[in-house]
C-alpha cells in the first residue's frame, strides 16, 4: 500500500516543483528594446522597485533610445545570479549589439573568492579567513563572460548575497565584454532623510532623464589630492595637470576650467571641498584619497603654520592617545612619560583636562575626515565623481559612500568606486579623456576594470561631443559616433591601426592637433586587447612580437606622458624583451607616473641588472616619494633577501627597512616546510616575488609529500610571477607537474591552472 501511495505521490511531487519552477519564472517581465537602434542596454530591475519607479523608468528608456541606444527592461523577483546571467547571454545573441546593463534596487550580489589576482590590493588567506572577510563584492560575474566560476554557497544573514569561487580554465585578466552599473539607495541614507527608498529612486531617474536632455561638454572639472595617499608626493600631483590637459584640452581654455585642490592647503579641508562639491557647473570631481565604506579621509595631520599650532595638535593627539588608554594604571604611566618627553606640565594630561576639552577635540577629529552624516546633507554638483580610494563604492553595504554622492538631489548622476582596498599607485585616470569625445561612462569602466571597481548610477551618461568633432565624417575614429565605435570595433585590428597611424604625432594634419595623443592612446589600448586575443600557438613564451616591437618605438618616440605610459602598460602584457628595455629606458621618463610603474615593473621583472638604477632613484629622487617607494620595494625582490651587498650596495633592507629570515627552499627545510610561518613566507611572494627562488618553489610544488595547503600556496603565489623574467620556466614547470600528477587533487589543480592561464595572459 505504501509502494502504491509513493507512486501517486511523486508525480505530483515532480508536477508541484515543475509548477513551482513555473512560477519563478512567470514573474519575469520583458518590455524590449527599438529594433531601429544599432546597439542595446539592459535594464535589470526588481519587481517592487519597477512597480513603484515604473513611470520613471520608462522615460529613461524613452531618453535613450532617443540617443540611438535600444534599452531593455527585465523585471523580476531575482532569486539567483543565475537567472540575470541566463538573461544576458539571451540579449548577447540579439542582432543589436549589447553594451551593457545596471542592476537597479534588489539584485543579487556576487562575493568573489579565488580571485584575488584580479584585485588591485587584496591579498587575504581565503583559507584562514573567513570567507564574509575575504570576498569581493564584484559585477565581474555578470559582465565579464569570459570568466568561470563555481557557486559556493549563499550568505546566512544576508539573502542577496552569493559566493562564487573563480575558475582556473577561464580566463585570468579581465576585459569585460559589457559595462554595467549597480543603482542602489543607501538604505543608512534612506533612514538618515527620512525618504522612501523608492522615492528617492524616482528622483534619481528623474535627474538621470534631465542629464541626458542637456547639451554639456565636460569642460569644468576639480581634482582633489587628500592626505597619506600617492597625492603625498606634491610631484605627481603637480604633473597631474599635464596629464589631465591631454584628457581634457577643453577644460583648459580658461582658468575656471579646471582646479586642483590639495589636503595641505587648509588645516580643516573638508568644508572647501563641501562648497566646490555644490558649485553649480562641475561636470566631473576626482577624489584621490583614502576611504572607507563610510568615510573620505581628507586631512590628518596638518602641517602647523606656527609654534602655538604646533603645541595646539601635540596636546590633541596625546590626549586622543590618553584616552585609548583603559587601564587606569597604564593611563597614569603615559601621561608621567608624554609630559615628560614634551616638556608638559603633568595637569596636561590630567582626567579633568582631557575631560574638559572631550568635546573640542571630538569636533576636530571628526573635522579631519567627510562621513556620511556629512554627505547626507549636501547636494552635489558633479555630474561623474570618481573615488579613487579604497571601499568608496561598496554598494553591498547599508551606506557606502558613492551611494549618498548620487542620491541626493544634487546634479550626480553617475559615480566610480570601489568595493574593497586599492592600490594606491594603479593608474586610477586611464582613459578618462574618451568622457570628453562624448562617451558613455561605462565604457570608461570598461577600460580599466579591476574586481572590485565598479559604477554606482548611470552607466549611460554621456557628455556632449566637442562641437569641433560635429559633423566631421573625415576622422578615422569619428568621435560623433564614438559609442557605437566602442561597442562595435572592439577587437577591430585594421581599424585600430588607423586610428594610430592616422593620429601620429609626425603627421603634419594632427602634430598640434591636441586631441590626437588621445586617440592614440585609445587606440595602443585595443591593439593590446587584439593582440592579446591573437593565435601565439607557435611562439616561445616572452618573445618579441611585431606588435611589442611597435610599442617600443611609441614608448621611445612619443612626446606625449600619456601615451608612452599607455605603451608602457601595453608592453607588461606583453611581458617580453621589449618591455624589459621599455622598463630600463623608463627610470629616466619625465613623467613621475612612468618611472613609479617602472619601478614596480622591475621587481615584478626580478632582473638584478636594475639594481644599479634603483640605487640611484633611492639615493637621487627625494622629490618622488611614490618612487621611491616602488623602487625600495622592487629591491626586496631583486635582492633576493641576499645577505651579500648587491654591485657594491648595501642590503636592500637598510633602505626598505623590511627585515625578516632568509629562508632557503631547499631539502634542509622540508621537516618545517608547513609551518604556518613559513607559509606566509610564500604568500608574501604576492607582493615581493623571490624570482631566483623559483626552482625550489617547483620542487616543492611538485613534492607530495609536502602539505596540500602549502602547495596551494606556492601556485597561488606563481600567480604574481606574471612579468618575471623567468616567466617561461615557470609556465614549463607547471604544466610538466600537471602532466606528471594526472590524479592530483582537484583544488590544487585548479590553482595550478589558474596560475598557468594567468601567466600566458589568457583573456578570452
Amino acid at each position: 500500500m505504501r509502494k502504491n501511495i509513493l507512486y501517486i505521490c511523486l508525480p505530483l511531487l515532480f508536477t508541484l516543483l515543475g509548477f513551482a519552477n513555473l512560477h519563478a519564472q512567470s514573474n519575469l517581465q520583458i518590455i524590449k528594446s527599438n529594433p531601429k537602434c544599432a546597439t542595446s542596454y539592459a535594464v535589470f530591475v526588481d519587481s517592487k522597485t519597477f512597480d513603484a519607479c515604473k513611470a520613471e523608468i520608462m522615460e529613461y528608456k524613452k531618453v535613450l533610445e532617443s540617443e540611438g541606444l535600444g534599452t531593455y527592461i527585465l523585471s523580476a523577483q531575482w532569486n539567483k545570479p543565475e537567472e540575470i546571467k541566463a538573461q544576458i547571454e539571451k540579449l548577447a545573441k540579439s542582432k543589436q549589439t549589447l553594451e551593457g546593463f545596471s542592476f537597479v534596487g534588489e539584485i543579487p550580489i556576487v562575493r568573489a573568492l579565488k580571485a584575488q589576482h584580479m584585485t588591485t590590493a587584496l591579498k587575504r588567506s581565503e583559507y584562514t579567513n573567513p570567507k564574509e572577510e575575504t570576498a569581493v563584492a564584484s559585477d565581474r560575474y555578470y559582465d565579464c563572460a569570459s570568466l568561470k566560476w563555481n557557486f559556493v554557497g549563499k550568505d546566512t544573514i544576508n539573502p542577496l548575497h552569493f559566493y562564487y569561487a573563480l575558475e582556473g580554465e577561464g580566463a585570468q585578466h579581465l576585459y569585460p565584454e559589457y559595462y554595467s552599473a549597480r543603482i542602489l539607495v543607501p538604505e543608512e541614507y534612506a533612514k538618515t532623510v527620512g525618504i522612501d527608498k523608492y522615492e528617492l529612486m524616482r528622483r534619481f531617474f528623474k535627474k538621470a532623464v534631465e542629464a541626458h536632455k542637456e547639451q554639456n561638454q565636460l569642460d569644468n572639472f576639480i581634482y582633489f589630492a587628500g592626505s597619506g595617499y600617492n597625492s603625498d608626493c606634491l610631484t605627481a600631483w603637480r604633473q597631474q595637470q599635464f596629464v589631465f590637459n591631454t584628457y581634457f584640452p577643453q577644460a583648459f581654455e580658461t582658468s575656471k576650467g579646471n582646479k586642483f585642490l590639495n589636503f595641505r592647503q587648509e588645516p580643516v579641508m573638508k568644508y572647501t571641498l563641501f562648497h566646490q562639491l555644490q558649485v553649480p557647473g562641475t561636470d566631473m570631481f576626482f577624489f584621490y584619497e583614502h576611504g572607507a565604506e563610510d568615510t573620505q579621509y581628507i586631512n590628518g595631520s596638518y602641517p602647523a603654520r606656527s609654534f602655538e599650532e604646533n603645541v595646539e595638535w601635540l596636546l590633541r593627539e596625546l590626549r586622543n592617545s590618553y584616552r585609548r588608554v583603559k587601564d587606569a594604571e597604564k593611563r597614569a604611566e603615559f601621561a608621567k612619560k608624554a609630559c615628560a618627553d614634551y616638556g608638559l606640565s603633568e595637569s596636561a594630561l590630567s582626567d579633568a583636562e582631557v575631560e574638559k576639552w572631550a568635546k573640542a577635540d571630538s569636533i576636530a577629529k571628526m573635522d579631519k575626515d567627510i562621513h556620511l552624516p556629512d554627505l547626507a546633507k549636501l547636494t552635489t554638483s558633479p555630474r561623474f565623481t570618481m573615488f579613487n580610494a579604497c571601499y568608496n563604492g561598496s554598494f553591498h553595504v547599508p551606506g557606502y559612500v558613492a551611494g549618498y554622492h548620487i542620491f541626493n538631489d544634487g546634479r550626480t548622476v553617475v559615480t566610480q568606486g570601489n568595493t574593497v582596498n586599492v592600490l594606491q599607485d594603479k593608474w586610477a585616470e586611464q582613459l578618462i579623456g574618451i568622457l570628453g569625445l562624448g562617451a558613455r561612462a561605462g565604457f570608461w569602466q570598461k577600460e580599466v576594470a579591476t574586481l572590485e571597481s565598479h559604477m554606482v548610477g548611470d552607466p549611460t551618461f554621456k557628455f556632449a561631443t566637442p562641437e569641433r568633432f560635429i559633423g566631421d565624417r573625415a576622422e578615422t575614429l569619428c568621435v560623433e559616433d564614438i559609442n557605437e565605435v566602442l561597442a562595435t570595433k572592439c577587437f577591430d585590428r585594421e581599424f585600430w591601426e588607423g586610428v594610430l597611424s592616422d593620429n601620429d604625432q609626425n603627421n603634419p594634419t594632427k602634430r598640434s592637433d591636441e586631441y590626437a595623443p588621445l586617440f592614440r592612446a585609445l587606440a595602443i589600448k585595443n591593439l593590446s586587447k587584439c593582440d592579446l586575443t591573437s593565435d601565439k600557438s607557435g611562439m616561445t613564451i616572452g618573445e618579441n612580437t611585431p606588435f611589442s616591437d611597435q610599442l617600443l618605438d611609441i614608448f621611445k618616440k612619443d612626446r606625449n606622458m600619456v601615451v608612452r605610459l599607455q605603451a608602457l602598460y601595453a608592453l607588461s602584457m606583453c611581458a617580453d624583451k621589449n618591455f624589459q628595455e621599455a622598463v630600463a629606458l623608463g627610470f629616466d621618463d619625465v613623467s613621475e607616473m612612468v618611472r613609479r610603474q617602472s619601478a614596480h615593473f622591475t621587481g615584478r621583472i626580478g632582473d638584478p641588472a636594475y639594481a644599479e638604477k634603483i640605487f640611484k632613484t633611492v639615493e637621487n629622487s627625494l622629490e618622488t616619494q611614490r618612487v621611491q617607494y616602488a623602487s625600495e620595494s622592487a629591491l626586496v625582490s631583486l635582492a633576493h633577501f641576499a645577505k651579500e651587498p648587491m654591485n657594491g650596495y648595501p642590503h636592500p633592507g637598510f633602505y626598505f627597512n623590511f627585515n625578516r629570515d632568509n629562508y632557503e627552499f631547499d631539502p634542509n627545510y622540508k621537516s618545517d616546510i608547513n609551518h604556518p610561518r613559513i607559509q606566509s613566507e610564500i604568500r608574501a611572494f604576492r607582493n615581493h616575488p623571490e624570482h631566483q627562488q623559483y626552482e625550489n618553489l617547483l620542487n616543492l610544488l611538485a613534492d607530495t609529500n609536502v602539505e596540500k595547503l602549502t602547495r596551494i600556496y606556492i601556485a597561488e603565489a606563481f600567480g604574481w610571477f606574471s612579468q618575471s623574467m623567468y616567466r617561461k620556466e615557470i609556465v614549463g614547470g607547471l604544466k610538466n607537474i600537471l602532466a606528471q600528477q594526472p590524479s592530483m587533487d582537484d583544488e590544487l589543480k585548479d590553482e595550478i591552472t589558474k596560475t598557468i592561464n594567468r601567466l600566458e595572459f589568457k583573456i578570452r
